[in-house]
């Protein structure tokens, strides 16, 4: 289920963050097989179109990966939208399934001066710099959270779509960064009580 937060008034940047956790669904089975958590749509003449999403994927090396894409550019050719990459290295931190994962996204639309950034449980895993990512809108317009889009490569000529469960919970918008969600912890007290009876006279100062 993906939830959509439509934006009043287009927004040139944004940090969107949310707390994710993939329930069922791994390991995926082909290169390429992956699912979004975030996406990101900017205001167009006909509507909104994403530029770019964070989730995870199955790379060449046969590991899942926390993966960001955006657009880059366009071939000045055939017109072709070109996309920018960013992984993390799973030797670092890698998907698991069962746990909560605090993901923050920045998006900055530029002309050649686009950003792109991701932190995961509050440390930095990614940057993109030098984006042209304004080739299809300046603003953006949309943003979607949840189980955004589920692709797999056909084996054998069949679609082998895996049912993947994703959580999401926590969900914030805002034009500078957000953050981890702080979480106090009160540790016990022991309170030393006396019974006094109603009779029970006590003077001042007295220690009971």
């Amino acid at each position: 289920v993906m939830t959509n937060v439509i934006l009043t008034i287009g927004i040139g940047e944004i940090y969107a963050r949310g707390y994710f956790s993939i329930e069922a669904g791994l390991p995926f089975i082909d290169t390429n097989d992956r699912t979004r958590f975030i996406g990101f749509y900017v205001e167009t003449a006909t509507g909104t179109q994403l530029i770019g999403s964070f989730g995870v994927v199955r790379a060449s090396d046969g590991r899942e990966k926390f993966q960001i894409v955006m657009v880059r550019g366009k071939d000045p050719v055939t017109g072709a939208i070109l996309y920018a990459y960013g992984w993390v290295d799973p030797a670092t931190l890698a998907p698991a399934m069962g746990k909560y994962y605090c993901v923050e996204v920045r998006v900055l639309i530029g002309a050649g001066t686009g950003i792109c950034e991701v932190w995961i449980d509050g440390t930095k895993q990614v940057t993109l710099t030098g984006l042209d990512n304004s080739v299809q809108g300046t603003l953006i317009k949309k943003i979607g959270f949840g189980n955004m889009a589920t692709e797999q490569t056909p084996v054998g000529g069949f679609p082998n779509l895996p049912a993947i469960t994703i959580y999401g919970d926590n969900a914030v918008l805002a034009t500078e960064y957000i953050g981890p969600e702080i979480i106090f912890t009160v540790p016990n007290v022991v309170v030393n009580t006396v019974s006094v009876s109603p009779s029970t006279t006590v003077a001042p100062n007295t220690a009971m």
